[in-house]
């Protein structure tokens, strides 16, 4: 979010620091495609990043599970074979 909002500002200075002439609305102009594409990208990565993270947590849970799963019939079946 820090690094979004500082490319942000430091785009609007370079281009508000230019001179009032026609050079000036072609970098404004392709400033603001380059900052509408900062923006798609900003955005993309905040609504997958969570994502990302909850499917990690579900997959690292889930990992538990057959773990455990896999424990516990190993348990059963030592202690049904009479060999402990």
């Amino acid at each position: 979010m820090f690094l979004a909002s500082w490319i942000f500002g430091v785009a609007l200075l370079c281009v508000f620091a230019l001179p009032n002439t026609g050079r000036r609305r072609v970098v404004l102009r392709r400033g603001l495609s380059t900052l509408t594409v900062f923006a798609v990208i900003f955005l993309a990565d905040e609504v997958a990043v969570p994502k990302l993270r909850q499917a990690k947590a579900f997959a690292q849970k889930t990992a538990a599970l057959r773990a455990n799963r896999t424990i516990h019939t190993a348990e059963v079946e030592l202690n049904s074979s009479g060999n402990h």
